[in-house]
This record gives structure tokens, C-alpha cells and sequence, in this order.
């Protein structure tokens, strides 16, 4: 998951557009577009064996539909936390999209902003 927030980073700086990563949540797949691409754009299935059961961005925080996270040419990016499990083992990790950087961070359990 980190590795494709990270592609999804450098397209935006290499491409210089704004780009975006809508996650769907109740069929754990994703789509990258740019603007005024959304629908022509495949969907790809999650990396197997992870199950992403809840995602915040600076809007909104879901559990089932689709979210949306915004990467910007400058390599910063909307705000974001991303709540996973390892179908593997169990675990669960938080993924930080740091807005003001270009750090994205990950926390093992479920992390909350106000405790980072």
C-alpha cells in the first residue's frame, strides 16, 4: 500500500497534475485519475491480503463505499489516514498521509491524528 501511495506521488510531480486515488471500500479495489479522467480509467484490485476496513480524508471518514484522496504536483497531499489488516496474520496498521509533505507514514494498530 505504501509503495502505491508513493507511485501515486511521484506520477503527480513527474506528470505535474493533480491526482487522484479513490479507494472502494465495500469491493476493496482502487482507481488513479487525473482530473476529468475518472471514469475512463481502469479499476485495479487492493495488494492480496489486504483488507482496508476504513479511511479518513479531510472531508470525510468511511467504512463501506468509495473515497477519495487528492496528490498534488508539489508532492504534498490531502490529509489522510487509511486503517488496513493483514488477511494473513491479523494484524492492523494506520497509513499517514501527511498533507504537507511528502512523508507517508506507517503506525502499527488503529492510530488516531490526535495521538500522533
Amino acid at each position: 500500500m505504501i509503495n502505491l501511495l508513493k507511485i501515486i506521488s511521484e506520477k503527480s510531480f513527474k506528470e505535474r497534475e493533480i491526482i487522484y486515488l479513490t479507494i472502494d471500500l465495500d469491493n476493496q479495489k482502487y482507481l488513479i485519475s487525473k482530473e476529468g479522467e475518472e471514469k475512463k480509467l481502469e479499476i485495479e484490485n487492493l495488494p492480496e491480503g489486504i483488507f482496508i476496513f476504513r479511511a479518513k480524508n479531510s472531508k470525510e471518514e468511511k467504512e463501506s463505499g468509495t473515497i477519495t484522496f487528492t496528490f498534488f504536483p508539489d508532492r504534498t497531499k490531502e490529509y489522510g489516514m487509511i486503517y488496513l489488516e493483514n488477511l494473513y496474520n491479523g494484524e492492523t496498521f494506520t497509513v499517514f498521509l501527511y498533507p504537507y509533505s511528502e512523508n507517508i507514514e506507517i503506525y502499527e494498530g488503529e492510530v488516531y491524528f490526535e495521538n500522533i
